[in-house]
């Protein structure tokens, strides 16, 4: 496997574990980094000489990111997001891009 795809598996576990903790705290999305990387290194590399990822890695990233800030911004409607789990939800769904990305044949 190629060193993206490896950082992928690793930060799919990371995705996992973050969704799975009995707690979970805003921060702890921050082990969502490795998978968030291991994509865009990923879209780099199917892409040499390019400064950015594709265009569907590079929205569900941004996707990714908005859905978890917005539950730290401070006033009611943010509570609710943040009680709804809409962070966990968008982990999940980061997850299930980077699972996509790997099984798919390079």
């Amino acid at each position: 496997p190629a060193p993206a795809d490896q950082l992928v598996y690793l930060g799919g576990l990371c995705a996992v574990m973050t969704v799975m903790t009995p707690v979970s705290h805003m921060h702890y999305y921050a082990f969502g980094l490795p998978l968030a990387a291991g994509l865009w290194l990923r879209g780099l590399a199917a892409r040499p000489g390019a400064v950015s990822a594709d265009a569907r890695t590079t929205a569900a990233l941004a996707a990714w990111g908005v859905l978890t800030a917005l539950p730290l911004l401070p006033g009611p409607v943010f509570d609710r997001l943040r009680e709804c789990g809409l962070g966990p939800a968008a982990t999940v769904g980061l997850w299930a891009v980077g699972l996509r990305a790997v099984g798919r044949p390079g």
